[in-house]
């Protein structure tokens, strides 16, 4: 696994959260600024959609719920002082499955 920059939209959650689960991470983030956590990064799972790329986030939805909560909700100088080119540092997991077909086996 690596660490790309990852555009905020290309990042899939699962799940449902609360606001006001996230709303203390929101407010951190905006007094704190958005760092990427080395030892707890944002983590996800690379898989094409419609022939592009998008990562399904395994480690991370309320960070990433919390950008776009004030990407949305805030002027648009905050969120550019937070995240300035809308790229977030991600850990990559690319996964190949290999899949039989008669006695040949293919990658996906």
């Amino acid at each position: 696994m690596h660490i790309e920059l990852i555009a905020l939209d290309k990042l899939l959650l699962y799940g449902s959260f609360r606001v006001s689960d996230i709303l203390p991470v929101v407010e951190s983030i905006k007094s704190l600024g958005y760092q990427m956590e080395h030892e707890n990064p944002i983590l996800a799972s690379e898989e094409f959609v419609d022939g592009s790329p998008h990562y399904h986030v395994r480690d991370g939805n309320r960070r990433v719920l919390a950008l776009r909560w004030i990407r949305d909700n805030d002027p648009l100088w905050l969120y550019r002082r937070v995240l300035p080119n809308g790229m977030v540092p991600v850990k990559v997991s690319r996964h190949r499955k290999a899949l039989r077909k008669g006695n040949n086996i293919c990658t996906v």
